[in-house]
């Protein structure tokens, strides 16, 4: 593949300067002479990039934990729920499927919508499930609840690389 094909499989949004005849600032450059970051880090506690970071990574914490720290409740919400362990571990096997595939609705859509609407549509998504997770009875409604938050869980798994990617490009 020619080297100016390589702009093609970039992340839209992503901008690179050259600074071949190195006339910019110095100041300008992160760490490699030849590319100038688009937009510029900065020291500020106001910086954007920071905040956007900071913002990913409570998002990525937030998802995971509501994802992974509810199995050892499993006993508790089968009794008062009518779901069998069986029939949670099938529907906990749906939502994990669901977490991985949709990502082939979620990263195009981010690339061509943008990475803000797809963490706003997800963390909406992601809610509702978590709602009615309070208020679902029998295995057909567990199994339902569980497949809408895979697909509001599926972003953070690969979204959350190609927004640090961008930031550090």
């Amino acid at each position: 593949m020619a080297s100016g094909d390589d702009l093609f499989l970039d992340v839209p949004g992503t901008v690179y300067l050259v600074d071949a005849s190195r006339t910019l600032n110095d100041a300008a450059h992160a760490g490699n002479q030849d590319i100038l970051l688009i937009p510029q880090p900065s020291a500020s506690l106001a910086d954007p990039l920071l905040w956007s970071l900071f913002l990913i990574s409570a998002y990525a914490c937030v998802f995971s934990f509501g994802e992974n720290n509810w199995g050892a409740s499993w006993t508790l919400i089968s009794e008062d729920t009518g779901v069998s362990l069986t029939n949670m571990n099938g529907g906990s096997a749906l939502n994990y499927l669901l977490l991985g595939f949709f990502n082939i609705i979620w990263i195009p859509t981010a690339m061509k919508l943008g990475r803000k609407i797809v963490y706003i549509l997800s963390l909406v998504i992601l809610l509702g499930g978590s709602v009615w997770g309070g208020f679902y009875h029998g295995t057909a409604q567990y199994y339902i609840m569980l497949a809408i938050q895979g697909i509001g869980t599926a972003a953070y798994q690969a979204l959350i690389q190609l927004t640090v990617h961008h930031h550090t490009s």
